[in-house]
């Protein structure tokens, strides 16, 4: 991580492991030297944080209190070197980790266009109808059509298809996962730089 912006690396698992000693000097810089504090930004891939590095330096960040780091976790459905791991499933294995360490942990999944269809999900049905869903299933929806997501999404389940009975197939199509859902993406990152007293 340079010392102006955010941090770009491969999937090695490096791009964490540089912010978090960045930050670290940035601290040290900030309580012995001058004024480095600004928080800084990484942006690991899904794939990255698989990596040992990633997840190990984590615990760095929670003893030395570096709540001058911020992470972004790009989801970005694509891997090399192996089968993708469900979006789900890594975001409540990451939150279980960052969580144990100390770290402050925001979610930004879905665009702000589902929180009425959530509200109304008073018996969880399209929360598990969300956690089911292959990730390459979703891909496929956003190149189909309103009409194709309603049958072939909500449809699958007699309560989640009565969610959308008043929506139109424009609606439906429009219902963005949060890592498009740009000002929700910013609102995130602003409430994580706005947090003090934590890693981010």
């Amino acid at each position: 991580m340079n010392t102006s912006g955010s941090s770009r690396t491969v999937s090695m698992g490096l791009g964490p492991l540089n912010a978090i000693y960045q930050a670290r000097y940035n601290r040290y810089c900030t309580t012995r030297l001058k004024d480095t504090s600004q928080p800084r930004l990484g942006v690991p891939r899904r794939r990255e944080m698989d990596e040992v590095e990633s997840l190990g330096a984590i615990g760095v960040a929670a003893r030395e209190e570096l709540d001058n780091l911020t992470f972004v976790i790009n989801c970005n459905l694509q891997r090399l070197d192996g089968p993708v791991r469900a979006t789900a499933r890594s975001f409540r294995r990451w939150r279980r980790f960052f969580r144990g360490a100390g770290w402050n942990v925001i979610k930004v999944v879905w665009g702000r266009e589902w929180d009425p269809l959530l509200a109304a999900d008073s018996d969880g049905a399209l929360v598990n109808l969300m956690n089911v869903t292959p990730d390459g299933d979703y891909q496929t929806y956003k190149g189909e059509s309103g009409a194709y997501v309603r049958e072939n999404f909500f449809g699958r389940d007699p309560r989640t298809r009565k969610l959308v009975e008043g929506m139109t197939e424009h609606q439906i199509w429009n219902l963005k996962r949060g890592g498009h859902d740009y000002p929700e993406a910013v609102r995130g990152v602003q409430a994580a730089t706005e947090h003090t007293g934590q890693r981010r």
